[in-house]
């Protein structure tokens, strides 16, 4: 609810091509949920593969999934990060790669695909931290420096505290991928829908250390100001 209702997601849905994010990224996390799956079923991985390289040409903030799913995969289940480079494993995460590389090589040899650069980071994370204004926040410098800080305490965080680090190490990596992936048009939707992820497991720790009486007024409160905002800016 809080990713279906923030004023940048709602705004995307208006104009030409407005499908085509969106359904690129729910691709991209389908993609993740079959290559999650291959453990019991390996046959999901060529799945996985198509709807992965179907993501990258109307998402490419979607490219970071396979890391992601290996990362939830050390996070949850407490698995030993060099087991993800035994035979078993490597392969499955690996094969991703082909597609990625294609598409990279088939936007540069076309030209029509660029990137936009790390700077476009903090102006992407002001406008989803503070959407009811308008802010031009540009910087390599502070986009490195953004996106390192999410990808470090991610990944530091990630098999003590998991169901923090991980939104916020996917968060982290799918602004990378916005920002150096060749795209038509800023694909942060992706980036969007885990920066969610994280606030929202922030409001479920409030409900535990204190109680709905606490947490459920300022769930509503967000819920309806993101509503209310994204209300007035489609308009």
């Amino acid at each position: 609810m809080l990713f279906g209702a923030h004023p940048l997601f709602a705004t995307r849905l208006h104009g030409y091509g407005a499908w085509i994010e969106p359904a690129g990224t729910a691709l991209g996390l389908v993609a993740g949920v079959l290559l999650a799956r291959t453990p019991r079923e390996p046959r999901l991985l060529w799945p996985s593969l198509v709807a992965y390289a179907a993501s990258l040409p109307l998402a490419p903030g979607a490219a970071a999934i396979p890391f992601l799913v290996a990362a939830a995969i050390v996070g949850y289940h407490g698995l030993d990060p060099a087991r993800l480079l035994t035979k078993r494993l490597l392969p499955r995460f690996a094969a991703f790669l082909v597609p990625l590389v294609a598409w990279i090589v088939w936007a540069l040899v076309r030209g029509d695909a660029a990137s936009y650069g790390i700077g476009v980071v903090p102006t992407f994370l002001a406008r989803a931290a503070l959407p009811f204004g308008s802010y031009d926040a540009g910087g390599a410098v502070l986009g490195a420096g953004l996106t390192a800080a999410c990808l470090a305490v991610g990944l530091a965080r990630l098999r003590a505290a998991p169901k923090a680090a991980w939104p916020l190490l996917a968060l982290g990596a799918s602004l990378v991928a916005m920002a150096l992936m060749p795209a038509v048009s800023p694909s942060f939707t992706a980036a969007l829908a885990f920066a969610a992820l994280f606030v929202a497991e922030g409001i479920e720790e409030l409900f535990y250390r204190f109680g709905a009486i606490v947490a459920m007024p300022l769930t509503l409160v967000v819920y309806v100001a993101l509503a209310v905002q994204s209300h007035i800016t489609a308009r």
